[in-house]
């Protein structure tokens, strides 16, 4: 009886492979000079090996691509893989693509926020907990794209994407991951920050707004 489908995909540090992770995989694109189709697939290099059947990569095919008609335009837009065979087509891998205007920021940043679903997480805190984490003070900051809703409760990984004008006039874009888990005596938000090199978590664009603060 043939039991599961895993998918790997090649690491964006290494030429090496490892398991996929669905809707947290995530290509860098710079609208500036934008990734083809295959340039894409030549970058996760995405395998597909079912147990009793082996390699079956072959069957990988593109059935979602918000992808393409976007391009040029900054945001995180997905990608839907399945592996095209009876039965199976309830396998599905979500690649992320993360546009960014490589003109415009100087550096990107990613920091992730566990909270528990009985916490409150809002905006305000969100931008406070990104200025006391990477010692910034910010002149002006713009919510690029968001699928959290403030103080949203359900349990899962949510994403939120700045663009931060610091007040010496740095440029910084940043991904923050909130993960929102069980109340299980859980008390303290936890934060995270790391420099982001060369690819990111992202998550699936539900939101897109626009939001300009300043704060001299």
């Amino acid at each position: 009886m043939i039991t599961k489908v895993i998918l790997l995909l090649t690491s964006l540090l290494t030429s090496t492979h490892r398991s996929a992770v669905s809707g947290k995989d995530v290509v860098i694109n710079d609208i500036n000079n934008p990734y083809t189709q295959q340039q894409i697939l030549e970058i996760t290099n995405l395998k597909a090996h079912i147990d009793e059947l082996g390699d079956v990569t072959d069957y990988i095919v593109l059935i979602e691509d918000n992808y393409k008609n976007n391009i040029n335009k900054e945001g995180i837009y997905e990608q839907k893989y399945i592996v095209n065979l009876e039965g199976f087509e309830d396998y599905y891998y979500i690649l992320l693509i993360n546009n960014i205007n490589f003109n415009e920021s100087d550096k990107f940043e990613t920091i992730q926020i566990s909270l528990s679903n009985k916490d409150n997480l809002n905006e305000n805190k969100i931008i406070s907990e990104i200025i006391n984490q990477l010692n910034i003070k910010i002149y002006n900051y713009q919510l690029i794209d968001s699928n959290y809703d403030d103080n949203d409760i359900n349990l899962g990984s949510y994403y939120q994407s700045y663009l931060i004008t610091t007040t010496s006039r740095e440029k910084l874009n940043v991904l923050v991951e909130i993960n929102v888990i069980e109340n299980k005596n859980y008390q303290t938000p936890i934060l995270i920050v790391t420099l982001l090199v060369s690819g990111v978590t992202a998550g699936i664009i539900i939101i897109k707004k626009w939001r300009i603060n300043k704060n001299d």
